[in-house]
């Protein structure tokens, strides 16, 4: 799938401290508390970026949700989104078999 809205690194990295340090505070997190805040942090930045338009927000958020999976693979830092990306993957397939 090609890319819709390439990052820098430093912008990867903005976004990924800033879902981190939103996340930290929550008493309880689980994967749906992570998969709203990953998603409201990059509509966020979108939004602030000022250059995508609402009709192509959404793909472009799973785009660079991708994106920052796979940058959170190649640096040790980044494992935690990592982690949380795979227990949310997993917990909306659950959710799939169970209510489908």
């Amino acid at each position: 799938m090609p890319i819709l809205f390439a990052l820098e690194a430093s912008e990867k990295e903005v976004i990924l401290d800033h879902v981190k340090e939103t996340f930290d505070v929550m008493e309880y997190p689980t994967p749906l508390v992570f998969s709203s805040i990953a998603r409201l942090s990059i509509i966020s930045f979108l939004r602030g970026r000022g250059n995508v338009d609402d009709a192509h927000l959404e793909s472009v958020a799973v785009d660079i949700f991708r994106q920052l999976s796979e940058y959170a693979t190649k640096d040790e830092q980044y494992k935690w989104f990592e982690t949380w990306a795979y227990k949310m993957v997993k917990s909306s397939k659950e959710r799939k078999v169970y209510t489908g």
